[in-house]
């Protein structure tokens, strides 16, 4: 079907100098705009290196599938620029990082006191986290600034804040953690200052690793992760203090199973969010894979569920109670493999949402996960090999049953992101189902409105390398 966007990468994963390093730049993992210029950090070999540390963690010697396994592999991520005044797609690499970092979870730009308009880019590692800065934006203007203060190995959220700079940092490695919220006016100056210390009331200060956070309504929201689900935390005055956050969403909106506010928007005096489950917590758990939810709330703090069905681990919230879909529609709109609500965002009155699906990594996961079974079905234990072979049918089969269809109906959902827009909040419009019918497109990972009136979209997609589109009529 025709679409109002066009792809403006020329070149899957952006280096037409070499193909296969471009394969490896898989995810748009931020963007960002500083000037004429639109800018994305990449996510190198993302997926594979999950399902790596996954067999390792497990003890699982499982094979890739060829296609989503990288050649000469090299994770070390990088930054390319587009100039929006070019209608040749041609796109310029600015940066690449050093070793150790393999994307750049998230890039924001943002202007000093001083004046000094600079983009700063988060280095997710395994160790520390990484920041880096550019005033410029080009090639060889960027360099890494102090990080002494900072606890955490990623950040997935930055923020701009009455005129400060807002900083979030979790760990990659599962771990007990802190809510780390760093502020700072000039990072590279002054360095960062922890607002959220230890010490402070557990019922007046967030818990957990931050995974979002936005301003609305003149605070500050940050989600949080949690076992019993995930929690929505707001300043109660303009900044952040110790002893002085509201909570206003807690145990998963009603389903334990809603561990991560993955994504956060607003809409027509709303504040929305993506909430999801992750099959890879601390033990492989079937409920993982559970399609997300959407809740919304009013600047009273009032929340109220828009899409998701029964819950699957009920809960008691002390904020509210769940309630029926306002939508009418069940978690992941109806489609079983819509994983995250990956992307909110408002753009010329209407309100966009955006999805990762995971179907089409049905068929080469399954394939590579039977060679295992039968490449070790004399050498496994059988203990351990029932188990394994228990988890999987329980996987493949629980949601498929749960949304009235089978798994062979599953193989044959459309595969690629999902893209829906609406008017009201509350009732959804396709407009692809297919990834812009490129099916390796698994994930609209970022939805960027810049200020030339367009809408920018950044994908996921394992097999050939992210691409950028862009909507063809600015209505602006």
């Amino acid at each position: 079907m025709p679409y109002d966007y066009t792809k403006i990468t020329a070149v899957d994963g952006f280096d037409a100098a070499n193909i296969n390093n471009a394969r490896q730049n898989n995810y748009s993992w931020s963007m960002a705009e500083m000037e004429d210029y639109i800018y994305v950090g990449t996510g190198k070999n993302i997926f594979y290196n999950i399902i790596d540390e996954v067999s390792k963690r497990y003890e699982i010697p499982f094979i890739m599938p060829e296609e989503l396994t990288p050649k000469d592999k090299d994770d070390r991520a990088e930054i390319w620029r587009y100039n929006k005044k070019d209608s040749f797609k041609n796109w310029e690499l600015v940066f690449k990082s050093p070793k150790g970092v393999d994307g750049f979870r998230f890039m924001i730009c943002y202007t000093s006191p001083s004046g000094q308009t600079s983009l700063y880019a988060g280095g997710d590692t395994n160790e520390k986290i990484r920041i880096f800065k550019s005033s410029y934006g080009s090639l060889g203007s960027w360099h890494e600034i102090s990080n002494q203060e900072l606890q955490g190995s990623t950040t997935r959220a930055m923020l701009v804040h009455k005129e400060k700079l807002y900083l979030a940092t979790f760990d990659n490695m599962d771990k007990e953690e802190s809510a780390n919220i760093y502020v700072s006016m000039d990072p590279e100056k002054y360095g960062w200052k922890l607002t959220t210390p230890n010490g402070g009331d557990t019922d007046k200060n967030p818990a957990g690793g931050v995974i979002s956070m936005i301003s609305f309504n003149n605070h500050i929201y940050a989600g949080t992760s949690g076992k019993d689900g995930f929690e929505l935390w707001r300043t109660t005055g303009d900044e952040p203090e110790l002893n002085k956050w509201q909570l206003v969403i807690d145990k998963g909106a009603g389903d334990a199973v809603n561990i991560a506010p993955l994504t956060l928007g607003i809409f027509k005096d709303h504040l929305y969010v993506g909430a999801m489950a992750f099959p890879f917590t601390d033990r492989i758990k079937l409920t993982g894979f559970k399609p997300f939810d959407i809740i919304r709330v009013d600047k009273n703090d009032h929340w109220e569920v828009v899409v998701g069905g029964r819950p699957v681990e009920p809960t008691d919230p002390a904020t509210g109670r769940r309630n029926t879909a306002l939508s009418g529609m069940p978690s992941g709109l109806g489609i079983p493999t819509n994983l995250y609500c990956w992307q909110l965002q408002e753009y010329n009155g209407e309100f966009y949402l955006g999805t990762f699906d995971w179907s089409v990594l049905i068929i080469p996961m399954l394939s590579s996960i039977l060679n295992y079974i039968t490449s070790t079905i004399i050498i496994v234990p059988e203990q351990f090999r029932l188990k394994f072979y228990k988890d999987i049918l329980r996987v493949l089969l629980r949601y498929p049953i749960q949304v009235n269809t089978s798994f062979a109906n599953l193989l044959r959902v459309k595969k690629g992101f999902d893209l829906y827009t609406s008017r009201d909040g509350i009732h959804w419009r396709i407009i692809t189902l297919t990834g812009f019918d490129n099916p390796h497109n698994y994930g609209a990972r970022n939805l960027l409105v810049s200020e030339n009136g367009h809408l920018y979209i950044g994908t996921a997609n394992p097999f050939n390398g992210c691409e950028v589109w862009k909507n063809k009529f600015c209505k602006t």
